[in-house]
């Protein structure tokens, strides 16, 4: 059976390039990176959580993270404070204007994929809502890959990747 895999990688990161585009509409050049994007969605989602384990749940140097911590806290989107026993730690927060900034976010891209799956035939929008278990398998299947670890991936499939 052949691969899909390139096709897969290709559309999917067709997908992410075009939403991230009209997000500029939204935001401009101030648009938070991809990363400091994450890294919110991340802290919302984990409130508190310290920066050592926002690094390693995100597979960032823990130098990279402090980084991208630092300008989030300096543009008024995070918050770090110190843990009461060990002061080396930081936790981290979502301030009012961070949560702000994920709710516009994810309205307006909600609004932009809506606008476009309108477009789209009724055949089409079956596919795409029949398809979104199986995308959500491999997701969890990537994670777990990447918790095993790449010395059990097999070779690529002669395909640049």
């Amino acid at each position: 059976m052949e691969t899909i895999a390139p096709e897969l990688i290709n559309v999917t990161g067709q997908l992410r390039r075009r939403l991230r585009r009209r997000q500029r509409d939204l935001f401009g050049d101030e648009r938070p990176s991809s990363p400091e994007l994450e890294v919110l969605r991340y802290i919302r989602d984990h409130p508190g959580a310290r920066v050592g384990d926002v690094a390693s749940a995100l597979g960032q140097a823990p130098n990279t993270l402090s980084t991208i911590v630092g300008h989030l806290t300096r543009l008024g989107l995070a918050q770090r404070s110190q843990d009461q026993l060990d002061k080396r730690v930081g936790h981290l927060t979502l301030t009012e204007a961070g949560r702000n900034l994920l709710l516009l976010q994810r309205d307006h891209r909600i609004a932009i994929v809506d606008a476009a799956l309108a477009t789209l035939s009724d055949h089409d929008l079956y596919a795409l809502r029949s398809a979104l278990p199986a995308l959500q398998a491999l997701v969890n299947a990537l994670g777990v890959l990447g918790e095993i670890g790449s010395q059990t991936l097999s070779q690529p499939h002669g395909t640049d990747l």
